[in-house]
């Protein structure tokens, strides 16, 4: 489950630079 919300975690920061980006 942390896992889980840790690869969850980084998956958003990642879309969240992306749009920044943008």
């Amino acid at each position: 489950s942390a896992l889980f919300h840790m690869y969850a975690g980084e998956m958003e920061k990642q879309t969240t630079e992306s749009s920044s980006a943008v």
